[in-house]
């Protein structure tokens, strides 16, 4: 019996150690978003134009809704690589779920405040009272919003409401009727508004400059054996924006061609204009041509995660600090800028679509 035991466990041992060496390169990556859109463009353009290919990657998407259903995903290992918000992996640090930073693609913050241009409001102070729309109640944007108002002096839970309104149309009718005097949504949802005619005025917030939006997360377990693949995903992930800015029009084909739900209408010109709208909202935090001199594609200012997890502390997201380089890790940013830009851009502005 032992020596049978003992044989199972060697044939285990050595057909697990076979599976370790195995790696086929796929690739589940989470999205916080319900489809394809202008805003998640780079993903489509690593994908047709086969970035993610070239580096080994069989890259499937998966759509999450939110961020905490990527991190859901990701701890039942459903998801390999994730794309969630800071106010979602701190909570999910302090629960003790394994995550880990490990692009930062949205430098800067992506949700605002807005009010109709001709609304009385003028300052955040003088929301006191009124009604705020946020796509839903547990979206991360209505974080921001609290931190805002209390920032203004203002009591988030006593001196303004909250409520669901959704996004694109509906968002708009609850502006428009009156039945909220702001809305705190994500800036490629104010890009459409704004194309279909309605004018929108956004309420300064100072001090969350540095606070970083969309971010790709993986579970430190699995990093430990892919470490190739990750670097290969920023990387491809990184050519594809620098694709994307020298012929966003081309992009937006190319997600179409490989992504045809995101094409929503028939109605060409108008669908690529209010893509372009998306991607453009979008680019002003994640291109490169818009971030502090220095910066690289996918790289983490150490004071910014430091002041992430400061915020959470403060607005009761998380009960404790965890060590910082558990945090995050900004071990691949030289291979995720190992490519050549020029390149890449003249290839894009030459493209014909």
């Amino acid at each position: 019996m032992t020596r049978w035991l003992a044989a199972v466990l060697a044939f285990v041992a050595v057909l697990g150690a076979g599976c370790a060496v195995k790696d086929d390169g796929k690739i589940t990556l989470g999205i916080a978003a319900p489809n394809m859109s202008a805003n998640w463009v780079s993903l489509a353009v690593a994908q047709e134009l086969g970035y993610f290919a070239q580096e080994g990657l069989r890259v499937n998407l998966e759509y999450q809704q939110t961020s905490d259903g990527v991190l859901k995903a990701m701890a039942v290992g459903r998801t390999q690589i994730g794309a969630s918000v800071p106010e979602a992996v701190f909570p999910a640090l302090d629960h003790d779920q394994r995550v880990q930073m490990i692009y930062n693609w949205c430098r800067k913050p992506v949700a605002a405040l807005a009010v109709l241009d001709g609304s009385p409001v003028r300052t955040i102070a003088d929301l006191r009272g009124g009604t705020i729309g946020a796509q839903s109640l547990a979206a991360g944007p209505v974080q921001l919003a609290r931190a805002s108002l209390t920032q203004a002096g203002l009591d988030p839970k006593k001196d303004v409401r909250f409520i669901a309104v959704g996004t694109g149309a509906a968002a708009r009718n609850a502006l428009e009727t009156g039945r909220v005097g702001a809305l705190m949504l994500y800036d490629s949802m104010y890009a459409p508004m704004e194309l279909a005619g309605t004018k929108l005025r956004y309420l300064e917030t100072k001090g969350i400059e540095d606070l970083f939006a969309t971010t790709f997360v993986v579970d430190p377990g699995w990093l430990a054996g892919h470490r190739e693949q990750v670097a290969g995903f920023g990387r491809a992930l990184s050519k594809a924006q620098v694709w994307a800015r020298a012929n966003p029009e081309a992009a937006v084909r190319l997600m179409w061609r490989g992504f045809p739900l995101s094409k929503v209408t028939p109605f060409e010109d108008n669908e690529m204009r209010s893509q372009l709208a998306q991607y453009t909202a979008r680019a002003r935090s994640t291109d490169l041509a818009n971030a502090e001199p220095g910066q690289r594609w996918g790289e983490y200012p150490v004071p910014a995660v430091r002041h992430w997890q400061g915020f959470t502390r403060q607005q009761g997201l998380a009960k404790r600090d965890v060590p910082l380089d558990s945090v995050y890790t900004n071990e691949f940013v030289d291979r995720y800028n190992d490519f050549d830009p020029e390149q890449v851009a003249a290839d894009a502005r030459n493209a014909h679509l």
